[in-house]
């Protein structure tokens, strides 16, 4: 089965994957809404994945946000950018608390491009199976761990005791059969969906209590909440851009973080990663953002010939270039050196 000691859990919470050290950040302006974080004509840099960031520049430099909406998804957006307005644009609606019935509502937000027909399909996954991609390196076993009103987040068939009698009852389950390639297929139970997100939203704002004032534990009650959201999939459609391009810019800014999306960002929160890598990939993710934003400040100055403009671009980019952090406001102040350890709650150097 899949149970685990305490000890064990403990261990897969504080395993370190990565050798990325963090440091505190400057202090800031407070981050109140998106526009106070990231300049509107820079949103675009949230919505379209971070891989397809310089091919949207090379093909629409004057609007790369319109990268989209010329492949595959008019509409697109437009779309995006009023949910931003909607659920970023003013601080009541960054603080507006995210339960089952706001998730649908953001939902409904962020799928208005849909054309009529696709609309239609839409629905909450618990009225059937919705199967979505595994990560292509698995599952990491504090998913296969995370349990979210009681029942395994996560359940490998493979690994399943059959000669057990407990009844498991698993929110996704993997299937390696259906399709030829891994999947999570979905398991709510009729009626289930909206409750199981409720759960997850419940646990986010008991971790952020706990967290006080330590950044990378705010970062990881972030990271949980999303990745949970995300395998879980509420939705037949749009689970990506709703969890990943809205929920997340949205816990970040609630948090204080100027919100960032990394680079491969679904496969993050597909239970391939764990939460001390995801949190790791966030902050980079911010310097990363905040360096291209700067460059392409900098170069819209100097096409300007505008002294003052340059004067400001140029302290913009130094100071994303040396210290990578952002002057709009990066978050709170990191505590110790080590993210999993700062996750796990142990005591700093």
């Amino acid at each position: 089965t899949l149970t685990l000691d305490k000890e064990a859990k403990r261990q897969i919470t504080i395993e370190s994957t990565s050798d990325i050290s963090t440091r505190p950040e400057r202090p800031s302006e407070p981050v109140e809404t998106l526009s106070d974080a990231i300049p509107e004509h820079e949103w675009w840099r949230l919505y379209i994945n971070p891989q397809d960031h310089e091919t949207a520049i090379e093909r629409f430099p004057h609007d790369p946000g319109s990268y989209y909406d010329h492949d595959k998804s008019p509409g697109f957006q437009q779309t995006m950018v009023a949910a931003y307005h909607d659920v970023l644009g003013t601080r009541e609606g960054v603080d507006k608390r995210v339960d089952a019935a706001e998730y649908e509502r953001m939902h409904q937000l962020v799928t208005r491009n849909f054309p009529d027909e696709a609309k239609a399909k839409l629905r909450w996954s618990d009225q059937g199976a919705t199967n979505h991609p595994l990560s292509p390196i698995g599952v990491r076993e504090e998913v296969l761990a995370e349990e979210i009103a009681g029942r395994p987040l996560v359940h490998d068939m493979a690994r399943h005791d059959w000669n057990s009698r407990q009844d498991i009852n698993p929110i996704t389950i993997i299937d390696r059969q259906t399709y030829g390639n891994p999947t999570l297929r979905t398991n709510h139970g009729e009626g289930r969906t909206p409750e199981l997100v409720d759960a997850v939203f419940d646990r986010y704002r008991r971790e952020i209590a706990e967290a006080g004032g330590n950044g990378d534990r705010k970062l990881a009650a972030i990271a949980r909440a999303v990745r949970a959201v995300h395998i879980l999939h509420p939705f037949t459609d749009a689970n990506t851009r709703l969890a990943v391009q809205l929920l997340m810019p949205k816990l970040m800014l609630q948090q204080g973080f100027r919100p960032a999306v990394p680079e491969g960002a679904p496969r993050y929160f597909s239970g391939g990663y764990s939460v001390a890598q995801i949190v790791d990939a966030l902050r980079h993710a911010q310097h990363r953002s905040e360096q291209m934003g700067a460059r392409a400040e900098f170069d819209r100055a100097v096409r300007s010939g505008s002294t003052e403009a340059g004067e400001a671009a140029m302290r913009r980019l130094t100071n994303a270039l040396n210290a990578g952090t952002s002057e709009w406001g990066g978050g709170p102040k990191l505590r110790g050196s080590n993210t999993a350890e700062a996750i796990a709650g142990l005591p700093d150097d």
